[in-house]
């Protein structure tokens, strides 16, 4: 009983934290993806210069 006690008094409060916080962290999962993707490619670019 004590898991129910945990669960907030407001569900769609929690829900829209919870839709926010999923949509922000795969927004930044992305964003990182994109700066690592442009990162590689400027690293092998420079790499490809310096040969």
């Amino acid at each position: 009983m004590s898991s129910s006690s945990s669960i907030p008094q407001f569900p769609i409060l929690h829900l829209h934290l919870y839709i926010y916080k999923s949509f922000f962290d795969s927004y930044l999962l992305q964003n990182n993806i994109f700066e690592g993707f442009c990162y590689l490619l400027s690293h092998r670019r420079h790499k490809s210069i310096s040969l």
